[in-house]
């Protein structure tokens, strides 16, 4: 069944999978108070439904998914200020673009937490190395950390000082291949808190 509902509804709204796998895989977005339900097809939707400020929308994703394509779609609104991740996992493909963001500018400062586990996993000590050169290459720019996060977000706070995105889920920064959760806020409180504790983990 298909339930929709007007896009002023305050109600969630539940929308079946597509029928059809795309590139994209199945992505389900659901936004709270403004906006409604949406299955979409590919990233140029994902950047027509980000939610306004203050709001959230939620992400359901159904086949291998590369997290690090939030930072694209974000960075299409703008430059990036401040750049935090954390993470399990990080692809190489993710460490290249979050670099290129850097030399372009449209990404000022980028802090980086990945588990102390990665060197341990096949090509991780490959990756954190390239994330060290980066960090080498950028100093003062770039900060990279080894600390036991499992955590997995995203954290974005753009140019305009109006948009302070926040992408908390349960996929790493690489293809995740299983059914994975994504939240999407535009919040610069919850961006600030996250700054928080962050910063007090660093501090360790």
């Amino acid at each position: 069944m298909d339930e929709r509902l007007d896009r002023n509804s305050l109600r969630h709204q539940f929308v079946e999978p597509p029928k059809k796998r795309s590139t994209l895989g199945y992505l389900h977005i659901g936004k709270t108070a403004r906006g409604g339900m949406a299955v979409v097809r590919n990233w140029q939707e994902v950047e027509e439904i980000l939610p306004q400020p203050g709001y959230n929308s939620l992400v359901v994703t159904h086949s291998t998914f590369p997290a690090s394509r939030f930072i694209d779609v974000l960075l299409n609104r703008g430059t990036c200020d401040r750049l935090m991740i954390t993470t399990y996992n990080i692809a190489p493909e993710a460490v290249e673009k979050i670099c290129r963001g850097i030399d372009s500018g449209a990404i000022v400062t980028a802090t980086v937490l990945v588990n102390g586990a990665l060197r341990r996993l096949k090509s991780g000590e490959t990756v954190v190395d390239r994330l060290e050169e980066m960090a080498a290459r950028f100093p003062g720019r770039v900060s990279v950390y080894e600390r036991n996060v499992h955590a997995k977000l995203i954290c974005m706070a753009m140019a305009n000082r109006q948009d302070f995105w926040v992408v908390e889920g349960s996929g790493n920064m690489a293809d995740n291949a299983f059914v994975e959760l994504y939240s999407v806020f535009n919040s610069a409180e919850r961006f600030q808190f996250h700054a928080e504790w962050i910063g007090a983990l660093l501090q360790r």
